[in-house]
């Protein structure tokens, strides 16, 4: 919803912590929420805190079906 999309905002704006403090409000509520699960891992990513991220996306694609995980995912958790 409406709080995913100010989280995509900020993000490409570069304002990753404002974007991580989104995601985790529609967490709070949906903790489940894919689009809120997978914002979440890219922008602890785009922050530079690769190690935090893996740990997001071993999650997400642990947790969700192999067709909506994107590859990137696959790809991060690898290196």
């Amino acid at each position: 919803g409406r709080l995913v999309g100010l989280a995509e905002i900020a993000r490409a704006r570069g304002n990753f912590a404002g974007a991580q403090a989104r995601y985790n409000e529609v967490l709070a509520t949906q903790p489940s929420y894919f689009p809120a699960k997978l914002g979440l891992a890219d922008a602890t990513w785009d922050s530079g805190d690769h190690a935090g991220a893996r740990i997001q996306y071993a999650e997400i694609a642990s947790s969700y079906p192999s067709h909506m995980v994107p590859a990137r995912v696959t790809e991060r958790t690898k290196k």
